[in-house]
């Protein structure tokens, strides 16, 4: 067996569902929950200290690079910041390289992640509300896909 079969071992995803948009979440931090609850599935917790290189698939939101608060906030802050250009097959896109990075050798634990709030914010614009949005900072180390003008 190939010891840099690439294996996915936690997975979680975070519902929000609220009524008060008081209590809503922004994308960013449904990213960390979510990225511990999967390191709980996996039963290894303080593995997040481990990760080699967060991965945010891109989302309809304003922040401008989500990673390295991530990174920040789970423990690996000297990890590879790495994000996706805007589109449907991008979850597939990022899961591709990842995968071609472990068996490659080039990594060997990453954290693919992304959040979208579609709820909370139809919620907002029905009542003339603004969400609050964290502000993020700095370039990514890689980005994985390729802009595209969508006219012209």
């Amino acid at each position: 067996m190939n010891p840099n079969m690439p294996v996915i071992i936690g997975v979680s995803q975070i519902l929000q569902r609220v009524t008060d948009l008081n209590d809503a979440k922004e994308p960013i931090d449904l990213m960390v929950e979510a990225a511990i609850k999967a390191a709980d599935d996996c039963g290894k917790p303080g593995l997040l200290e481990e990760v080699e290189s967060v991965r945010v698939i891109r989302g309809w939101w304003k922040y401008q690079q989500p990673a390295g608060y991530v990174a920040e906030k789970i423990g690996c802050s000297n990890a590879e910041l790495v994000g996706t250009c805007y589109g449907g097959n991008m979850v597939q896109s990022a899961l591709n390289a990842t995968a071609v990075d472990i068996a490659n050798g080039a990594k060997s634990l990453v954290l693919l992640t992304g959040a979208e709030i579609g709820n909370s914010l139809a919620k907002a614009r029905k009542n003339s509300q603004e969400l609050s949005v964290k502000e993020t900072h700095g370039e990514y180390d890689r980005l994985i896909g390729q802009e595209e003008p969508m006219s012209g």
